[in-house]
């Protein structure tokens, strides 16, 4: 996860950046996370309360700029608003996010921890915004907190389960692997005499065969009595779910596909967008890249042209960076000047009974040649080659600077 963090980084996808930092942190954390996704007003937090057997969640939706409620069973209680730029604050109450929103603090998410009789460390309920919401930061919420989920609870109200917004959500979901469970709530809202609740249920799995949607299941629910109330089935699935949880490497292989998926998806768009800007073809790209490289190299020669005192600097860094950078003393070099020093020695000697004087001074010289020239060729190799081609450019510039004013000579 972290490499291909480092990957993404490399781009400007932020909202897919957001989304693996969160399931960074998810896994980090061991978490088994249900995330509740659906329309505003269909009664998420409520529905969460009543499965958690606790009132954790306000009855509104949470106030934060956000609207996303992390509620994770802990040890102990806590309240953290997470605020942007990594960085959070530990809270006391509803009350101090209200005094928040009030000071405008950009608020991103809030976690709620609590013990629980009922669930196991870790499990966690993601409460998010509605996906009908024409609020930037809500549909970024809930896109950023959504594929951090082990399972995906699609909530809608009663009276709304037929809207194309739904089954095209669903589909959404079903590409990116998410196991989902359809809720539909509200269910006290249904009227006999109208249609019957039989005829209602046969209507839903119509839709939801129409648009092929994959589902691990459906409920039907409501937080008052009602005959077709599924509530307590729904919170059965949940505990089993919790003692038979998704493997954390099932999840991270499985989150690592979509999100490669993803990028992949949004590197092909930003190609498409500047094949578009540039007015040529994927096959034209490489050259017209090449061209605009020459390009931006000569507008940045210009530039240090007409200045002295840039081009100085730049000329004086330069040659800093190739000294400091030349790798003079090899392995080789070094055993070359080894050798001659030991030659040099008062007690070097060589091979024969005649002329001992003469030889070793033969020697001495053949040593010192052989080290003096692998010396050039390294100097020759580390520090003028690079010079002269990172002068290339002033070269170029004399010369046809040369060639102009030769010209212009000629035509007077």
């Amino acid at each position: 996860l972290y490499k291909l963090k480092k990957e993404l980084e490399k781009s400007n996808n932020s909202p897919l950046i957001n989304t693996i930092n969160q399931v960074i942190k998810k896994v980090y954390l061991n978490q088994y996370t249900a995330t509740f996704v659906g329309h505003f007003s269909a009664g998420k937090s409520t529905l969460i309360n009543l499965l958690l057997e606790q009132d954790i969640l306000p009855s509104s939706p949470v106030p934060t700029t956000s609207n996303t409620a992390i509620v994770s069973v802990a040890k102990e209680d806590e309240i953290i608003a997470n605020l942007t730029q990594q960085q959070y604050t530990k809270l006391k109450s509803y009350n101090d996010v209200k005094q928040m929103n009030r000071q405008n603090v950009d608020v991103e998410s809030i976690e709620i921890n609590f013990p629980s009789n009922k669930f196991n460390l870790g499990f966690t309920f993601q409460d998010t915004p509605g996906v009908d919401s024409n609020v930037a930061t809500h549909q970024s919420s809930t896109e950023q907190f959504m594929y951090t989920s082990n399972l995906l609870f699609y909530t809608v109200d009663y009276n709304h389960v037929q809207s194309a917004l739904n089954f095209k959500f669903m589909k959404r979901i079903n590409e990116a692997g998410i196991p989902i469970v359809f809720v539909i709530n509200q269910i006290d809202k249904h009227n006999e005499e109208e249609i019957t609740f039989e005829t209602f249920k046969s209507r839903v799995e119509k839709s939801i065969k129409d648009w092929d949607i994959k589902l691990q299941d459906t409920y039907y629910v409501s937080k008052f009595d009602h005959p077709q109330n599924e509530i307590d089935k729904l919170s059965n699935f949940l505990v089993f779910m919790d003692q038979h949880r998704e493997s954390t490497e099932d999840y991270v292989n499985r989150t690592i596909q979509f999100i490669t998926d993803a990028q992949y998806t949004y590197i092909q768009n930003e190609m498409q967008s500047i094949l578009d800007t540039l007015q040529i073809n994927e096959d034209q790209f490489e050259e017209a890249y090449i061209q605009f490289q020459q390009n931006l190299e000569v507008s940045a020669e210009a530039q240090l042209l007409n200045d002295s005192n840039q081009l100085f600097n730049y000329l004086k860094q330069k040659r800093k960076d190739i000294l400091d950078n030349a790798y003079i003393m090899t392995y080789d070099m070094r055993e070359s000047l080894r050798n001659y020093l030991e030659s040099m020695a008062t007690d070097f000697k060589v091979n024969g009974l005649f002329n001992k004087k003469k030889k070793k001074e033969e020697e001495q010289i053949k040593r010192l040649n052989e080290a003096t020239t692998q010396l050039q060729e390294k100097v020759n190799q580390q520090i003028r080659q690079p010079l002269r081609e990172d002068m290339s450019f002033l070269t170029r510039f004399i010369n046809k600077h040369a060639v102009n004013e030769k010209n212009t000579k000629s035509r007077l």
